[in-house]
């Protein structure tokens, strides 16, 4: 039986591999662009509703909008020719 001078100490090395700190770093890399398109797209969204909502408060609600005036004929069509 060998004496405890005669082994050799085993040193475990604690710590990651470079190929596992190649992968994370991949792996951060690709969440941190999903969310990135996502957060753009929600501000995208955002910006295109208030753009709508701002031109409905900027449109005119009228009864000439609403209902168009009719000009006597039986068409309703104003370049039509009413007269016999």
């Amino acid at each position: 039986m060998p004496s405890p001078a005669q082994t050799r100490p085993t040193s475990r090395r604690s710590g990651f591999t470079l190929i596992e700190v190649v992968l994370a770093l991949g792996v951060v890399a690709m969440v941190a662009v999903v969310v990135m398109s996502l957060l753009g797209s929600i501000g995208g969204s955002t910006r295109r509703l208030r753009a709508a909502e701002a031109g409905m408060r900027n449109a005119a609600v009228t009864t000439d909008t609403v209902i168009p005036e009719s000009n006597g004929g039986p068409t309703s069509d104003p370049t039509a020719n009413t007269t016999p």
